[in-house]
């Protein structure tokens, strides 16, 4: 199973103008910006589509029950904070797309979903991700490095 590539390194956070509006200079170009969709938007429906067009990630994927449980409950948490909507994600899925630090720069009005997400699935799993959790997302974490932490740090508790 492929995991997740970048919207922005595939080019989907562009959406091209519609033939009609093409042919209303500066006034159609000027209504899409305002009608058209947002960049997170097409963020968004990439991520989307990647997720339906692999189908499901099954259980059996994750190295055990207990972090396959901790990865539905970081989802609907991501579903919560990021997304429209709760979406399925493989162990090989890098964090920074996922989790939406990628994507903070493309939200209208500044982006504090990532942020939201990381203290929401701290304060759920009463974990903390070390003082300044962008260090370790920086490293480029998978999803299944995000999850093996949370098992982790749940369990010396």
């Amino acid at each position: 199973m492929q995991p997740i590539v970048s919207p922005i390194e595939l080019g989907h956070t562009e959406s091209e103008i519609p033939p009609l509006l093409k042919k209303i200079p500066f006034i159609g170009k000027l209504l899409w910006s305002v009608t058209g969709p947002t960049k997170w938007r097409l963020y968004f429906l990439s991520i989307k589509k990647q997720v339906e067009e692999r189908g499901p990630v099954l259980p059996e994927v994750w190295p055990s029950p207990e972090q396959y449980e901790i990865a539905k409950k970081v989802e609907d948490i991501l579903a919560e904070s990021c997304w429209e909507e709760r979406l399925s994600f493989h162990p090989s899925d890098p964090y920074s797309i996922i989790g939406g630090f990628e994507a903070e720069n493309l939200q209208t009005f500044g982006g504090l979903s990532d942020d939201e997400a990381i203290m929401s699935i701290e304060y759920f799993f009463k974990i903390q991700f070390p003082e300044d959790h962008k260090d370790f997302f920086e490293k480029n974490p998978t999803f299944a490095d995000v999850v093996s932490f949370i098992e982790e740090n749940t369990k010396t508790e």
